[in-house]
């Protein structure tokens, strides 16, 4: 076994490689794509973090409507009076 390249990869040994007329068959579209592969590890970590975001929203939303619902006001009235500062009750 032969190992090659950072980060290292096994070769195959000249006695398993494809020949097809004089010419090695590289099996190039068998390589590893280290761009791809990143850019699917991004997409999958920005899923996660917008599906972790839309449930902090929703817990937040949630929040909003029980402190409307205890002050008797709706839950707009709340924001802009935690915005501007004033206490509830």
């Amino acid at each position: 076994m032969t190992v090659v390249g950072v980060p290292g990869r096994v070769v195959v040994p000249a006695h398993e490689r494809c020949i097809i007329g004089e010419r090695i068959d590289l099996d190039h579209h068998r390589m590893p794509d280290p761009v791809s592969k990143a850019i699917t590890c991004l997409l999958e970590r920005i899923n996660h973090l917008e599906a972790q975001l839309a449930a902090e929203a929703r817990i937040a939303d949630e929040r909003w409507q029980i402190m409307a619902a205890a002050t008797g006001t709706d839950a707009e009235s709340v924001l802009h009076a935690i915005e501007r500062g004033d206490k509830l009750h």
